[in-house]
């Protein structure tokens, strides 16, 4: 499902930042859990947008309405949630908390094994060009395949 959710991501950023050249996914981690963060340099949202924004089939483009929706209720099936955060003029940021009681029956992230293939949480920070003409071979290798 995550896979979908950053795939709704790209493609709302392709389709709708206009100008965007950049894609950045980062986090901050806080007492409460972590909030990750999906970053374009796009053409950002209007502030009268926002409300609106995961309402199923609420479109400013004549798509379908359904790409926040969906991303709003798989990022709300883990038990976090999600806000729109970005400038207009300086790209879309969506901001994903992701609390700490969500990890109650595995271990915390402070508490696990040396062993880096035992974490439960895997958060990557890239920064990509989607407009850029990449080999197939490179577009395999920037595809999150873990997560």
């Amino acid at each position: 499902m995550l896979k979908q959710l950053f795939y709704n991501f790209i493609d709302n950023s392709l389709k709708h930042g206009k100008k965007a050249t950049q894609i950045r996914l980062h986090y901050t981690k806080n007492d409460g859990g972590v909030k990750l963060f999906y970053e374009d340099n796009g053409v950002g949202i209007p502030e009268a947008n926002k409300p609106k924004l995961f309402h199923e089939g609420f479109s400013t483009a004549k798509s379908t309405g359904l790409g926040l929706f969906l991303i709003k209720k798989m990022v709300e099936a883990y038990g976090w949630t999600i806000t729109e955060e970005g400038e207009l003029g300086k790209g879309a940021k969506f901001a994903i908390t992701i609390p700490t009681t969500v990890f109650e029956n595995q271990h915390t992230l402070e508490n696990q094994s040396a062993n880096p293939t035992q974490r439960s949480i895997v958060v990557l920070y890239f920064c990509w060009n989607p407009r850029s003409k990449v080999t197939s071979q490179e577009k395999a290798l920037a595809k999150p395949t873990a997560f």
